[in-house]
């Protein structure tokens, strides 16, 4: 006896063929991806100036620390409605593109895991400075890139 699979069929009805329901799901997925993005490119291009400074970055850090929770909501409501979108259309699972977003989405927590991880050490003190200044530099870096890079993605999935 195989998966129940009629809750996954009503979904996909309903989503088809309520435009109201569709565009609120898009619309809720929209604002996850520019709540998480938009304070983590924000976050970023904070964090680019700070290190041109000279001075210590601990003013910085901790507030780089504290801007972590509203891009993990965002990406957390940009999953839910993800998983809700691709519950409505099954299809996607055969796209090259479908898939090669997630592996950016995957690398893009990865990124932020990096990021943070760099910057606690950074307030810890590290013996080598120079060399966390610029792993956070570079952790920065992909991050505004793979924003971007989800962001097309996610665009050019409607028409793969």
């Amino acid at each position: 006896m195989g998966p129940d699979i009629s809750f996954v069929r009503t979904w996909a009805e309903w989503y088809g063929n309520s435009t109201l329901l569709s565009t609120a799901v898009t619309s809720l997925h929209l604002g996850g991806m520019l709540l998480g993005g938009g304070f983590a490119i924000a976050s970023d291009r904070a964090t680019l100036r700070a290190l041109k400074r000279p001075e210590p970055l601990a003013t910085h850090l901790a507030e780089l620390e504290s801007i972590h929770r509203p891009i993990i909501v965002g990406l957390a409501i940009t999953c839910l409605t993800g998983i809700a979108m691709l519950t409505a259309d099954l299809t996607l699972l055969a796209s090259a593109v479908f898939w090669i977003k997630m592996a950016a989405l995957v690398a893009l927590l990865g990124n932020g895991w990096r990021l943070r991880q760099t910057a606690r050490c950074l307030e810890a003190g590290p013996t080598d400075p120079v060399r966390w200044r610029h792993r956070l530099r570079s952790a920065v870096l992909a991050s505004l890139v793979l924003w971007f890079v989800a962001l097309a993605l996610g665009a050019a999935l409607p028409a793969s």
